[in-house]
């Protein structure tokens, strides 16, 4: 279609589907846990980061400022299927659920006749947590706490070989890049494999342990080999996928293949905040990729530099689709020809009760600095919460203001706020409308399964 799409052609696109005269496409949507933006080629790492995913990308539309509302799973994962922020949803940790009756992504597409089947990878988000709703279909670990991705790929074949007829859903997320890092020795060739053989996982105990040995200090050669193996892992979930869309493509028409690809967050390496994420609003943590493929209706190669969420996802999907959007959907379609220009995406970090804040306080006491660079304080009763766009990234506390110019210092290393006074008032009224209009309680120790604290303990977020 050349260029993006007019009004016009969009209203005509929902007419001929509405109108039968069109067919609906399957749509594959694909959230891989953990992934930074820039782990992958198509937004600047080096060659061969990612071969498949950057084919998809020159194949598709590129969203170069996507950001999470939430470096979290589930509030992440809720706020995608449901169109709706953290705050709306009352989802400010992992430890919540997605409220009963809030319309989701699978529901609407499944009212409309699609098959809809979903594996996540991780137990996090189990059926439990609310997200299997709309789902005829639901494979969740049962014991382990993560399965990795050449096994959520054997499940979708199965189910796909099972013989579906109709529009299906397809939603798979790959679990590999969280820690543990730890992918098979193949996916890092350039790494000593001595060093690969002595450390080929790198999890909170061995950081610990190496700065028990250096006072409190991470040593840069770990912080390094960290990295590479990160970067194996996402190696790892870009071969499987390249395997996934092999195996639909032979199944059905691509051009009526609609494939989403997106991260629920990423991982910090840098500013202070390292091996983490739920307490990161650095990019690191909060930029994301987005890449959307669908021959029949978009032209590939484009890359798209306007502000876009999570939450904006699913009207994007449906839009695509040709499919009304449910009326408790917040966010806006990634296609919608009236959206803002100098749009900004909602950001904060969670809400951590007494147990988590005191595991991250012991966590930071341990690990003082990484490779020379100080750790910072985590946050445990003031949270942040702030706007990103596509130049200025701010956010604020009760006794701190940020405010990071993007596009002169894309790695976050100085806070501007002194010298754009009108650019902080203004973004500081836009937020502090939202927060007070959308408050949240004091923390608390939440009411948790068993089950669910022992997910949370292996993850990392608890001892």
């Amino acid at each position: 279609m050349g260029e993006w799409r007019s009004c016009c052609a969009l209203l005509a696109l929902v007419a001929a589907v509405s109108c039968g005269g069109a067919p609906k496409p399957h749509v594959l949507l694909i959230t891989i846990d953990t992934l930074r933006a820039d782990a992958l080629g198509a937004y600047g790492a080096p060659p061969g980061a990612s071969p498949r995913l950057d084919r998809l990308a020159r194949e598709g539309v590129l969203f170069e400022n996507a950001a999470t509302p939430m470096p979290i799973t589930r509030p992440a994962h809720f706020a995608l299927f449901s169109s709706r922020g953290p705050r709306l949803l009352g989802a400010m940790s992992n430890a919540a659920t997605l409220p009963d009756g809030v319309a989701t992504l699978a529901e609407a597409l499944r009212d409309v006749g699609y098959q809809t089947a979903a594996f996540p990878a991780a137990k996090l988000l189990n059926e439990e947590s609310g997200i299997a709703r709309g789902f005829v279909h639901f494979e969740a670990p049962v014991v382990d706490q993560a399965i990795p991705a050449e096994r959520a790929l054997e499940q979708v074949i199965d189910w796909l070989d099972a013989g579906q007829e109709g529009p299906w859903l397809i939603w798979v997320h790959l679990f590999d890049p969280h820690q543990p890092y730890a992918p098979p020795p193949r996916y890092v060739p350039r790494v000593d494999p001595v060093r690969m053989e002595q450390t080929p996982s790198i999890a909170w105990a061995e950081l610990f342990a190496a700065a028990a040995l250096h006072e409190g200090d991470v040593p840069a050669a770990l912080l390094e080999h960290a990295r590479a193996l990160y970067a194996g892992e996402v190696r790892r979930v870009d071969t499987v996928i390249g395997r996934l869309l092999d195996e639909v493509e032979a199944r059905v028409e691509e051009r009526n293949l609609l494939v989403a690809i997106t991260a629920d967050h990423g991982e910090c390496f840098e500013n202070g905040r390292y091996f983490e994420h739920a307490d990161c609003l650095f990019d690191g943590a909060t930029r994301i990729p987005m890449i959307l493929r669908y021959p029949s209706d978009l032209s590939g190669g484009r890359r798209e530099s306007r502000p876009v969420g999570l939450t904006d996802l699913a009207p994007g999907i449906l839009d695509l689709a040709g499919i009304p959007t449910p009326s408790s959907f917040l966010g806006r379609s990634l296609f919608d020809p009236e959206r803002e220009h100098e749009a900004f995406v909602r950001i904060e970090l969670p809400h951590y009760g007494p147990r988590e804040a005191l595991f991250r306080l012991r966590q930071f006491a341990r690990l003082r600095s990484v490779a020379g660079d100080p750790t910072r304080r985590p946050a445990t009763r003031d949270f942040p919460i702030g706007l990103r766009g596509s130049r200025w990234k701010y956010w604020q506390t009760q006794s701190s203001t940020v405010l990071y110019d993007l596009e002169g210092d894309p790695v976050e290393s100085s806070n501007v706020a002194a010298d754009h006074p009108e650019v902080v008032r203004n973004l500081r009224r836009r937020v502090e409308q939202f927060a007070k209009a959308h408050p949240v309680s004091e923390p608390s120790a939440p009411a948790v399964s068993r089950e669910l604290e022992e997910t949370l303990r292996a993850l990392g977020y608890l001892e």
